[in-house]
């Protein structure tokens, strides 16, 4: 593969200078610094990633300056082993390949990735699909939980029908982050969306400095992030949904009668349960440990 020399010091560069910069930010630590050194690792090169594809990086900071977050992500060839290497030296668990796994078995996102974050005096770091998708295709990973159900019934209320971005955080008290872009052609369109949001969601107004950002905006691209705590369904291929959604009225008939020609047997699944090893199966799933 040809190496383009200038690609490879723009990267480089923009490495220096991403750890020169987060000497002014007051919620970096001296500790934090192998954390964002490791992720900074862990981004591919040029030369690593498929000739014509790019290599995207984020760079978010509170506006109170104690919040700070990191993202990369590309193509999946250049991005996944850098990932995979990444994580496992995170920390990263059984539960949280399967479901890594089992989301991109399903979904084939076209751009995956990873982040770090400093957040509350802490580091936080996980992955990443970034396109923009149906978000219907995403609400079965995300279980039935109060929190979901209501972001959801808002969504249908208000005409939001995409996800532009799915991120999930490893180690203890995971989480989710939905972002979502707002339809309207307009910045008074957008903004009546995110009112809605704060207002129906969380119960309080839009701040103040959301309100003038969004409002002078003369190209308004504006997106809603939803962090959602707490577990993720892994959907277990024992359940591949994905391949049986396009399937007619007559084909789920003719499956239906073939299930009651066959006799019950007794398998404990759940898959909202960490995942285990059973002996009836010889599967890993929730619950296997209970069979």
């Amino acid at each position: 593969m040809a190496i383009n020399e200038q690609d490879l010091q723009r990267a480089l560069s923009l490495r220096i200078s991403m750890q020169i910069a987060v000497s002014s930010i007051p919620a970096v630590e001296e500790s934090m610094d192998i954390d964002l050194d490791r992720f900074l690792d862990s981004v591919p090169l040029p030369p690593e990633v498929p000739s014509g594809t790019a290599i995207d990086i984020e760079v978010t900071v509170g506006s109170d300056l104690q919040r700070m977050r990191w993202s990369a992500f590309g193509h999946p060839a250049g991005f996944i082993p850098k990932m995979a290497d990444y994580l496992n030296r995170c920390g990263v668990q059984p539960v949280d390949i399967a479901l890594i796994n089992g989301m991109g078995d399903a979904l084939q996102p076209s751009l995956v990735g990873h982040w770090v974050a400093i957040e509350d005096g802490a580091v936080r770091t996980g992955w990443q699909f970034r396109e923009q998708r149906a978000l219907a295709e995403l609400q079965p990973f995300l279980g039935s939980e109060f929190a979901v159900a209501k972001m959801m019934a808002w969504a249908v209320r208000r005409d939001v029908d995409f996800y532009r971005g799915f991120a999930r955080s490893i180690g203890k008290e995971p989480s989710s982050r939905v972002e979502v872009p707002l339809p309207g052609a307009t910045a008074a369109e957008q903004l009546e969306l995110a009112r809605s949001a704060f207002e129906d969601l969380l119960e309080q107004p839009l701040p103040a400095q959301l309100i003038d950002a969004i409002g002078e905006s003369e190209a308004p691209d504006t997106g809603l992030a939803f962090e959602l705590v707490g577990g993720v369904r892994p959907l277990n291929n024992i359940m591949p949904w994905q391949h049986f959604r396009h399937m007619t009225d007559a084909d789920l008939k003719a499956i239906f009668a073939y299930l009651r020609t066959l006799k019950p047997v007794q398998h404990r699944v759940d898959n909202t349960e960490p995942l285990t090893n059973c002996k009836l199966c010889r599967g890993l799933h929730g619950y296997g440990d209970r069979n």
